[in-house]
């Protein structure tokens, strides 16, 4: 079984796979990298448009680390298996943040929340948002 540190993807991965369009890891031997990978998944992969691996979103309130700010990376599908959300409006905000194309969105425990929120409530804001910023 593969073991995926944030380090490993931050600083041997993502840089070495800068064309990948896919990724699928379904099961990681212990800890699975954190959310801000991430953000280096979205920096040194423009072309990354479906990846499937377990990443860690904290259960506490403390706030999402977010120094990117808003990024329009064009990923579509986003898996994160066998894992669970708590913070969901969190988790959701930080997601369409850095995708604001996704249209699938998928884990354990909490994902399909996840989902609801960003399609159902993020991205209609942003429709409307662009459509107030065009009739003005």
């Amino acid at each position: 079984m593969l073991s995926l540190e944030n380090d490993t993807v931050e600083l041997l991965l993502a840089p070495a796979w800068s064309d990948i369009r896919t990724v699928i890891i379904p099961v990681l031997q212990g800890p699975c990298p954190t959310y801000e990978v991430l953000c280096t998944l979205a920096k040194c992969c423009p072309h990354l448009s479906e990846p499937s691996m377990p990443v860690a979103f904290p259960n506490d309130d403390a706030p999402l680390w977010d120094d990117h700010g808003p990024l329009s990376h064009r990923l579509r599908i986003f898996s994160s298996p066998n894992t669970m959300v708590l913070r969901i409006a969190s988790v959701a905000r930080f997601l369409d943040g850095m995708f604001p194309f996704l249209v699938s969105i998928s884990g354990g425990q909490g994902w399909d929340q996840v989902e609801s929120m960003i399609l159902e409530a993020c991205q209609l804001v942003r429709r409307d948002q662009q459509i107030r910023a065009g009739s003005s």
